[in-house]
């Protein structure tokens, strides 16, 4: 997903003011979890909830690419980050790369967390399960990624 309504530093200026921003998802890596064209909260970090292990975190790549990802490894320097469909995991990210944690996604009609319990149990379920959940993830990501597009051609 592309910030193109607004630039990454105003993104991140917000997030970094304490408010919560909400954007689109376009693509299919984190299919099922996240699906193309749902709307997603992401709120900012922060020390009373910091980030863990199987948390989904905004991140900017290349100055004005954002990226929203499970969290799977927290160095010291550095967070490794994956898509629950992708088979690799990405190039590490340093912490100034990351926006903020994704809370919420719009699922029939209204905002759901995707950072509680039952979640975070989906998560390390996904990250436990990695080889064979992300080709089977992967494999149901272009059956929806076709559907969507076939829907939006209609």
């Amino acid at each position: 997903m592309k910030v193109r309504e607004i630039g990454p530093e105003l993104l991140r200026g917000m997030l970094a003011s304490g408010l919560s921003v909400e954007i689109q998802a376009r693509g299919v890596s984190m299919f099922p979890t996240l699906i193309p064209r749902q709307r997603l909260l992401v709120v900012p970090v922060s020390e009373e909830r910091p980030l863990k292990r199987g948390d989904i975190i905004a991140f900017v790549l290349g100055g004005n690419v954002l990226v929203a990802h499970r969290l799977v490894r927290i160095g010291r320097d550095a967070f490794v980050t994956r898509g629950d469909s992708v088979s690799e995991s990405d190039s590490p990210i340093c912490q100034g790369q990351v926006l903020g944690r994704v809370a919420k996604a719009s699922m029939f009609g209204r905002m759901v967390r995707v950072d509680g319990a039952l979640s975070m149990c989906w998560g390390r379920l996904q990250m436990a399960t990695w080889p064979v959940s992300s080709r089977l993830n992967h494999m149901m990501a272009i059956v929806a990624y076709r559907v969507v597009k076939f829907l939006k051609i209609r």
